[in-house]
């Protein structure tokens, strides 16, 4: 007997939600930039850091440090507690928590940065993609390890930026 398997609006999104989380977590930023073909990535505050394709993959690959041994940041993201209010058949937000885990060059495991994801989706085409994914950190660990630049030239300025 065939079942056939719906994929909700939820489970689409939920999907995109991970995608990006894995994107970083796997260094493949091209498939970071992919998600925000027609989207940005914002600054807590609705500031627009990054948009479409070409910038947000500029925007990662001057940020986020891949080590070259394995081709990751060596990372570990983990997106929990998303809250989703499809608002119609067209548009949805959410929000979720995020805790970054990193593998240290001494060995160690750590929580570098935990925090919030807001995002707005829109359906086009029977698919939900990422219209503004905003990123507010909560606590903030060692980022040297992480990123290429200092987290202030990130957030501009905003106590609560985009981290990443």
């Amino acid at each position: 007997m065939k079942t056939t398997t719906h994929v909700t609006d939820r489970d689409q999104i939920e999907n995109l939600l991970h995608s990006y989380a894995r994107g970083v977590d796997t260094g493949n930023l091209e498939s970071i930039a992919e998600l925000f073909r027609h989207g940005a990535i914002c600054g807590a505050e609705g500031d627009t850091l990054a948009a479409g394709y070409d910038g947000v993959l500029a925007m990662y690959r001057s940020v986020i440090k891949i080590y070259p041994e394995c081709g990751t940041p060596k990372t570990q993201h983990v997106v929990s507690n998303l809250i989703l209010n499809v608002e119609n058949e067209h548009t949805a937000n959410s929000t979720a928590n995020y805790t970054v885990m990193q593998q240290l060059p001494n060995g160690n495991i750590e929580c570098i940065i935990a925090g919030e994801y807001f995002s707005r989706f829109v359906k086009e085409n029977e698919q939900w993609q990422f219209h503004e994914h905003h990123m507010r950190n909560r606590i903030t660990g060692d980022l040297s390890h992480h990123l290429l630049i200092e987290i202030d030239e990130i957030i501009k300025g905003s106590n609560d930026g985009i981290t990443e």
